[in-house]
Formats: structure tokens, sequence, C-alpha cells
């Protein structure tokens, strides 16, 4: 899972903006995983269309060189959000898994950590993390003076705190370099997508690391990631690897009881009857779960999120990109009397994938072609 994070900063002059909405711009972060830089029409692409992603590049600025903090989706997106690295974070495992796999696991980012968000919502803005954003019919010029940014501050590869950015030898405050703003209520920090930084600590109900921990007003999206396993035909993430960690525990397990079945009844060693079927018994208990936790993953672990609440389980697929945009535009909507932070996290293009019925069959490229030009749309 690699994560591609595009710099695009696009600053319009607006001539009936007001002098507080020039120096509070609207920030809008937008990140894609797993799409390629030669993926983009703006980094030389002829054969896939993203006109609108074209344009943001146009009239802003492309980058060609990148750092990240790590090539997984949670230490990555605990870097991004703090600007430090995720080992200080507790955000980076040494196992081969270095992601959370499941919702109902208890850790996350730890609620101490300055985010963004945090710093922005002190500073009066309204903050928000949702998936998809579509901004085609929203007439942006009469709205404000927009600044669209997806941030990637200096600490987050340089390993700074994100209460400093540096300049030079001197170390310069984020909150000094946002001016202060009012707050008229409502939710005004908005996410969208996946989170992928953990939910609960100690109960099922705590939301200890939920995004609303963090800084956000507003969260409509998945907790975990877009595992292939939540999409029926994608094949699946857990299966494979289980196979291959089960497969020795097994074959010990059934030499182990074959072998005590037959040197009891050659009479070399006297094992209770009783013990072996214990042991068989046990045995297909667990397997039992096992088949029973994979059968039925898509409904424990993928749904989707209002802030709380659940409000789809399990996921669906079908025009999820149409309601999670709707999600974005009304959030624009209620919030243009502030500033606010939205975070827009795509689930394209990253596996499982798909596309609405209006985009798929429609690129050069199969599914993930179909997607790209989908994530563009929106």
């Amino acid at each position: 899972m690699r994560l591609l994070l595009f710099l695009i900063i696009c600053q319009c002059a607006i001539k009936s903006v007001n002098t507080h909405h020039a120096s509070n711009p609207n920030v809008i972060l937008l990140m894609a995983d797993d799409l390629g830089i030669g993926d983009l029409g703006c980094y030389g692409n002829r054969t896939l269309r993203t006109p609108n992603i074209d344009r943001l590049a146009e009239k802003g600025v492309t980058l060609t060189q990148h750092i990240a903090a790590s090539p997984l989706c949670t230490p990555s997106r605990a870097a991004f959000l703090t600007g430090r690295y995720p080992i200080r974070s507790g955000m980076a495992a040494f196992s081969r898994v270095g992601v959370f796999l499941f919702s109902a696991s208890s850790g996350g980012l730890p609620s101490e950590e300055i985010t963004f968000s945090k710093l922005l919502k002190q500073r009066g803005y309204a903050t928000a993390l949702i998936v998809q954003i579509h901004l085609s019919h929203f007439n942006l010029s009469s709205l404000v003076h927009l600044l669209v940014v997806l941030m990637f501050f200096s600490g987050l590869t340089l390993g700074y705190s994100m209460n400093q950015l540096m300049d030079g030898n001197q170390g310069v405050s984020v909150g000094a370099m946002l001016p202060p703003v009012h707050r008229h209520g409502g939710d005004r920090h908005l996410l969208l997508g996946k989170w992928h930084l953990g939910m609960n600590c100690e109960s099922s109900n705590d939301f200890c690391h939920h995004p609303l921990s963090h800084g956000f007003d507003y969260f409509y999206g998945l907790t975990v990631t877009n595992f292939r396993d939540c999409k029926p035909g994608q094949g699946s993430v857990f299966l494979k690897g289980a196979q291959k960690s089960l497969v020795i525990p097994v074959q010990i397990a059934g030499i182990t009881l074959v072998s005590l079945a037959i040197m009891q009844y050659i009479g070399l060693l006297k094992v209770l009857f009783q013990a072996l079927a214990y042991c068989l018994l046990i045995t297909a208990i667990s397997l039992a779960v096992l088949i029973f936790f994979f059968y039925h993953f898509q409904h424990l672990n993928c749904f989707l999120m209002r802030n709380h609440q659940i409000i789809q389980q399990p996921l669906s697929y079908e025009n999820l990109t149409q309601r999670l945009t709707k999600e974005a535009l009304q959030f624009i909507g209620r919030n243009t009397d502030a500033p606010f932070l939205l975070v827009l996290t795509y689930l394209h293009v990253h596996t499982a994938l798909y596309a609405s019925k209006n985009f798929r069959g429609k690129s050069k490229h199969g599914l993930y072609g179909d997607a790209v030009e989908e994530m563009d749309w929106s």
C-alpha cells in the first residue's frame, strides 16, 4: 500500500472577497492511495482522462520529488497529521503487518498528539474529513478566496513537531502563522474518507482515537481502509495470509494427534481417549472460529460511519463516490461564513477497485482506469 501525496497549490483572486476571507483562506487537502504519478495527465499520461486534476495543476504547482514518512497507510497518515515520524507517536510497527487491520483494535493515534486539524480549530477553522469531493457543480468564484492545498508540512519529512515549522535556524510557531478568527458554531472541520488510525481504547464506544478526538468537527467515512475483503469478487487480504500462517500449525496438530492415536493403539504410550477428544475438539473449534471470521469479515469490519454512528453495515460500493461527494458539497455549503478545513482522503484507487455505473468500462485501463477517471470527476 504505497501512498502518493501530490501537492497542488491554487490561489484564485476574487474581487468580491473581503479582508477576512483573504487572510483566512479555506483549506482543502486531497489525498489518494496507490495512485501512480504517471497516471495523471499533468504528469504526461495521454490515455487516462484527468481534466480536473490537470486544470488544478496548470493553475497551481506540481512537484516531482517527495519524501514519505512510510509506504504504509497507518504510519504515513499519522505523520501527515502530526508532522512527526510515526515511531514517535507509536504508529510504527516492527511486525510484518504495519497497519491497523480491524475496527475493533484497541489502539490508534494518541489523543495527546497535536494535529494540524487541532491547531486550525483553535484558530476558528472548521475541520472535516470525508472520502470524496466534487466541486464541478459549485461556483467557487462566488464563494471565497480559496486556497486549495494538499499540505505536507516540512515537519512531516524532517521529523519536527507540528508546533514548529523550521525557518532557517529559527522556529516559527504554526499558531503564530494563522491569524485569529471567531467561530460562529457548526461543524467546520471535516474529515471525509478512510481514517486508519484507530477508533477505541478500552470499550467499543469511548472513541478515544476517533477523528472527532483529533480536531475534526465532522467525519464521514471508514475507520480502517478499503480492503479487498470488503468487496465481493475482489479477493481477500486475510485469507491469503491466514493460509500461509496456518498451514504449518495445522499440519503439526494433525500429525501430533495421529501419532498419539497410533502410539495408543499399539501400546507404546497410554493416552487417555478423553484427552485426544479434547485436543481434537479444541482444534476443530479454533478452525471453525477462523472460518466464521473470514466468512463474515465484510459484515464485521467494513462499515460506513458518520461521526460516531454507523450508518451502513456492511459497506456498499454502489454510488459510493456520489454519496461522498454530496457530503462534501453539503459541508462546504454549510460553512460559507467562516474559514474551514476539508480533508478529503479518497478510497480510490486503493483496492478493492470500484467505479460507479457511469464510469465502469469507460477507460482504456480496465477497472483501475475507471476508478482514476471517477476520482478526477469528483
